[in-house]
């Protein structure tokens, strides 16, 4: 999947949950946030379909009331 469309993902999942994106840090990986949950993301543009399920999976499971787990 394209980074840029997993990030599009994401932050239509933060909407519907009434939670922001925010890119948190850079690094080997890109730390964004969805309300208090941390997730990371490979640097590349490309990211693995598994791998991209996953991501995605986290973050539905996201509650808008959730705060400090990671």
């Amino acid at each position: 999947m394209d980074k840029l469309k997993l990030i599009k993902n994401l932050r239509k999942i933060a909407k519907d949950k009434g939670l922001a994106l925010a890119k948190v840090r850079e690094g080997r990986h890109e730390i964004w946030a969805i309300g208090s949950q941390r997730i990371q993301i490979h640097r590349h543009n490309e990211i693995q379909e598994g791998t991209a399920a996953k991501i995605l999976n986290v973050a539905r499971r996201v509650q808008p009331d959730q705060r400090g787990q990671t």
